[in-house]
């Protein structure tokens, strides 16, 4: 796991969303073997707790994402790539300053 450390001033998000922050979505493959799309998170952007249908693959590309599931909190960089089975349960938080984008393929 990386540093985790931040600016005092971004503790808030950690207990509470941004309820202005966006989520978005640019499909840029989608085919009957793989969708791929990059998600841009505005700061304080949350997914909420959810599961997956399919396995997901995500990779930072920019910015931090703050990774919640039953194994714990990771904060990925840039570069960071990670691996969910179908059905994990997880969580994908913005708590930083700068938009979070990555690039997501599910199968």
């Amino acid at each position: 796991p990386g540093d985790e450390r931040e600016p005092p001033e971004l503790g808030l998000l950690r207990t509470a969303r941004d309820p202005q922050a966006r989520i978005q979505e640019q499909v840029t493959l989608d085919s009957d073997q793989v969708r791929v799309s990059l998600l841009t998170f505005d700061p304080g952007a949350a997914s909420g707790r959810h599961v997956g249908l399919e396995p997901e693959l995500g990779i930072v590309a920019e910015g931090e994402l703050t990774l919640i599931t039953d194994a714990g909190r990771e904060v990925l960089r840039p570069g960071a790539a990670r691996y969910l089975p179908a059905l994990v349960p997880h969580d994908a938080r913005n708590e930083g300053w700068p938009n979070w984008i990555a690039h997501v393929q599910t199968t």
